[in-house]
């Protein structure tokens, strides 16, 4: 063969080798690009998909806090109502049976005072009182009668409150003495005719 003919082959051969050795890398960077962009397209989606997961689960979580938080509030609620009602129970208790017993006490001190005597009565005595506010009173009792049921008498009237943790005695000025003994009959406490008391705390 020609020498320079084949050399012409030579270089034609190695060009077209050339060329096609550059279009096979192009078309294998072309498939590796390909590749990639899949890849990272498909690691997108998962990210994504896992993102958006995570948003569900976090929504569902916060739905479930708010919910029992709701029923949290509610059960505190319910219970402070029941708390509030009981306290009103027990108050509107504690008054009635504060009402009861000042009644029964009304009762016992008012069945405890005597008929007061007819003006004309022998061995009675007639006291006027002087109240804590200045009020006075004036009633009759028998000299056998007890300076307790003078108490009961001041309690019914109102001169004195039926409880109190105050405590109150009955006092004459001219001369002073004080009448604490309730047992002791008006006749032994010294007390005969007309008689001037007052009341003061003790």
């Amino acid at each position: 063969m020609d020498p320079h003919l084949a050399a012409v082959i030579e270089a034609s051969y190695a060009a077209q080798t050339e060329t096609a050795r550059a279009e096979e890398e192009e078309e294998m960077l072309r498939q590796a690009m390909e590749i990639s962009r899949k890849e990272e397209e498909r690691r997108q989606n998962q990210a994504l998909r896992e993102q958006q997961e995570q948003e569900l689960q976090e929504s569902i979580l916060m739905d479930q806090m708010r919910e029992q938080e709701e029923k949290r509030r509610r059960v505190e609620e319910e219970e402070q109502r029941r708390a509030v009602e009981a306290s009103q129970q027990a108050e509107l208790q504690r008054q009635e049976e504060e009402e009861r017993q000042r009644l029964e006490m009304h009762s016992a001190k008012l069945a405890n005072v005597p008929p007061e005597p007819p003006a004309d009565a022998p061995e009675r005595v007639d006291l006027q009182i002087r109240g804590l506010d200045g009020t006075r009173a004036r009633r009759r009792f028998l000299s056998s009668n007890t300076v307790g049921q003078v108490y009961d008498y001041l309690e019914v009237e109102g001169l004195l409150p039926l409880s109190s943790e105050e405590t109150f005695q009955l006092v004459s000025t001219m001369p002073r003495k004080e009448y604490k003994d309730r047992e002791e009959t008006l006749a032994q406490a010294g007390l005969a005719g007309q008689c001037a008391l007052m009341l003061e705390r003790l």
